[in-house]
């Protein structure tokens, strides 16, 4: 887990972004992938599904491959985690909307993305190349491409996941490093939780990777530059409340 989420493009999003709302998705989506209980998998989504209404539909769409292989390709159990994820955001959804227009306003993604000409987009998504491919996953790249890893089914399916959504994504999102990162950690996070069932594999990783995602610095790129990120970000946001 340490090496997957620390060595990946959520943690200098989160540095980035302190005292915002991706926290709250991250926590959304950290409960709808790793919960053993399907009634707070729900409420996990509900989270995201409330906070981001694109996202929610993304992260779904690339989660439901991954949680199909991790539930050893059973049908009907990934059929109900399926409902059961379609429903909390659902729910989420409709909250979130209803709330907005009390409030006496609605925006959505669609809005933002008339706002600029397609060629923005495709030309933000080639200036930040590779480096949005690379912080889709971050050093997770150099586990999921080890020969171990490599030969599992749910590791080339993170990885196409990883490419596609990085390919894409950025066609439709300004803050592309951060919708990328984002959109993919669900999946993410049920490979890690199945890989981790096996102590072994868990100790090899954290042997040979834990350095590396502790000091390999992940870009995280939006609107095709690459942000400065790190600790002092933190330090920046704790200031607000000491000066």
């Amino acid at each position: 887990m340490f090496v997957m989420l620390a060595g990946s493009g959520i943690l200098p999003l989160l540095l980035t972004w302190v005292g915002g709302y991706d926290a709250f998705t991250v926590i959304g989506l950290a409960l709808a992938s790793l919960s053993r209980r399907r009634w707070v998998m729900a409420i996990g989504w509900t989270m995201v599904g409330a906070n981001h209404a694109m996202l929610v539909v993304v992260a779904f769409v690339l989660w439901v491959p991954i949680r199909y292989l991790a539930n050893h390709s059973r049908h009907r159990e990934t059929a109900i985690d399926a409902i059961t994820a379609t429903i909390g955001a659902s729910v989420g959804l409709g909250a979130s909307t209803v709330l907005i227009h009390a409030w006496g306003g609605a925006t959505s993604r669609l809005d933002v993305f008339r706002l600029y000409p397609v060629s923005y987009y495709v030309h933000n998504m080639t200036a930040g190349m590779p480096l949005i491919l690379f912080s889709s996953l971050g050093v997770g790249w150099i586990v999921l491409l080890d020969r171990k890893y490599r030969r599992i089914a749910m590791s080339r399916l993170l990885m196409t996941e990883a490419v596609l959504a990085s390919c894409f994504l950025p066609l439709i999102a300004l803050d592309e490093g951060r919708i990328v990162s984002l959109a993919l950690l669900a999946p993410l996070l049920t490979w890690v939780s199945a890989q981790a069932k096996t102590e072994h594999t868990a100790n090899s990783a954290w042997n040979r990777y834990a350095i590396a995602a502790a000091i390999v610095p992940v870009p995280l790129v939006m609107s095709g530059t690459v942000q400065a990120v790190g600790w002092q970000n933190f330090l920046h946001w704790r200031a607000n409340f000491t000066s």
